[in-house]
């Protein structure tokens, strides 16, 4: 891990060198990384006109970032990743190791994406919940169709997701 820690601090230099912190995290710092993981890194301005993501390969490694300023990090972790019920975003905040170093700013960060956690996703009205079920309804409907093989398992695999999406988010 200290290596891989060396090797974001040099990336921050020269990718990053005006940002004020980086929060490394993904499969790799979970100890779940495989051949072909990548490192998924938040970092954070001070200030942005706009957030963006950088897909790029460094130092053999390929890298997604998700760069932010703390006004833009909240409006995604608030207004595009709790109401889609995938907290992706806080996720990589919340379990990232913060460099060079944890911060006033990182720690507040880290708050933000914790609190969003615990509130979870804002509970799904009945429009959602009859939304939903006819999403599933209508992949449903196109399985008793004539179908290949592939089809089915494109339609059964949409449909595990729907099911499954639609039990815990109708359950909140």
């Amino acid at each position: 891990m200290n290596e891989l820690k060396t090797f974001i601090t040099r990336l921050h230099k020269e990718k990053y060198p005006d940002a004020d912190i980086i929060f490394l995290a993904g499969s790799v710092i979970r100890g779940e990384g495989t051949k072909t993981s990548d490192l998924d890194l938040v970092v954070i301005y001070d200030s942005l006109p706009n957030a963006y993501r950088d897909s790029y390969n460094y130092g053999g490694w390929p890298v997604e970032a998700f760069v932010h300023d703390p006004q833009t990090l909240e409006y995604f972790i608030r207004k595009v990743d709790a109401p889609s019920g995938v907290p992706s975003l806080a996720a990589m905040v919340s379990e990232g190791i913060e460099l060079p170093s944890p911060t006033g700013l990182s720690q507040r960060l880290k708050q933000l994406a914790n609190e969003a956690f615990q509130a979870g996703p804002p509970r799904w009205t009945a429009t959602d919940v009859d939304n939903s079920r006819y999403l599933i309804s209508d992949l449903i409907e196109d399985l008793r169709e004539p179908r290949t093989p592939c089809e089915m398992y494109a339609i059964a695999s949409q449909l595990f997701t729907a099911i499954s999406n639609h039990y815990f988010r109708s359950q909140g």
